[in-house]
């Protein structure tokens, strides 16, 4: 998951290509790292809840009781995640990501 945090700071760096020539600059780093580190801390932690119930499930081992932990985790991770990635919009964070992967496609 780190690398997608170098591919997406790389990618803001390119995707404003035409206006700067040098890396993101250390103000957007600054502003957007944490952010973006925190997203994917989250979603790792998403990642972790999906396995242990799929291992569950799987093994024939499981319980209502943990098919609610696992929702009651999804929904509060979801939420936060949500939550940064709004931030992250307000920060700007994903300005010039849309161009570079819509045109690429």
């Amino acid at each position: 998951m780190k690398y997608l945090l170098a591919l997406v700071m790389a990618s803001m760096s390119f995707g404003c290509a035409h206006t700067r020539t040098s890396e993101p600059s250390k103000r957007l780093v600054k502003r957007c790292s944490p952010i973006l580190q925190e997203i994917l801390t989250v979603q790792d932690f998403r990642s972790i809840n999906n396995m242990w119930i799929q291992d569950r499930r799987s093994s024939g081992i499981a319980t209502e009781d943990d098919y609610e932990a696992w929702r009651n985790i999804e929904h509060s991770l979801a939420s936060r995640a949500n939550e940064l990635y709004s931030i992250a919009d307000r920060r700007r964070c994903f300005r010039g990501l849309d161009k570079m992967f819509l045109t690429s496609s």
